[in-house]
């Protein structure tokens, strides 16, 4: 049988390759195979542009094609394209803005002018605060794997959650 398959209670999962870890942003960090073997590893400048191999002293598996799309927080980088979809409009990690404007600039706040530019990604805190939707920013939320009644459905951690009831799935 290809991939490992976990049983919580009446429930049962088959993972297979490959297993996603994420950083406290949800981007993909680490990108291993059913024998935890590395793929790929992934490191990001601030705004979500990805480091190549040769880079700082990064060896081959860093930013190797591994098949994965989900990359800077977690979203899906169009590989023909190179941009980031965020389910309302795309993101340029090579240039820290989104290729077009907030619709409405529904993000905006009279109290805050880093919201006014509707191009802006996530007021120029990408360090600080995701934007998972593309319309607005919000903080980080913590790993739901690590939530002890395992309510919240999997965001960021590990793939599969470690504790063998599946946390990713919510309560069946």
């Amino acid at each position: 049988m290809f991939g490992r398959e976990i049983q919580d209670g009446p429930h049962s999962y088959l993972f297979t390759s490959p297993k996603l870890d994420y950083d406290q942003l949800g981007s993909v960090r680490l990108v291993t195979d059913q024998n935890h073997q590395v793929i790929a590893r992934h490191d990001y400048l601030p705004f979500g542009e990805g480091l190549a191999s040769g880079q700082a002293g990064r060896d081959a598996s860093f930013g190797a094609n591994d098949g994965v799309s989900q990359k800077f927080t977690g979203q899906a980088r169009e590989a023909e394209i190179g941009l980031d979809y965020f389910q309302a409009r795309y993101y340029g990690a090579a240039f820290g803005r989104f290729t077009s404007p907030d619709l409405a600039n529904a993000g905006a706040d009279l109290t805050n002018p880093q919201s006014w530019n509707g191009y802006s990604y996530v007021g120029s805190s990408p360090l600080s605060a995701i934007d998972p939707t593309g319309r607005y920013e919000q903080a980080p939320q913590p790993d739901p794997c690590y939530d002890a009644q395992f309510e919240t459905p999997c965001g960021w951690g590990s793939w599969p959650c470690p504790f063998g009831k599946m946390a990713c799935f919510g309560k069946q």
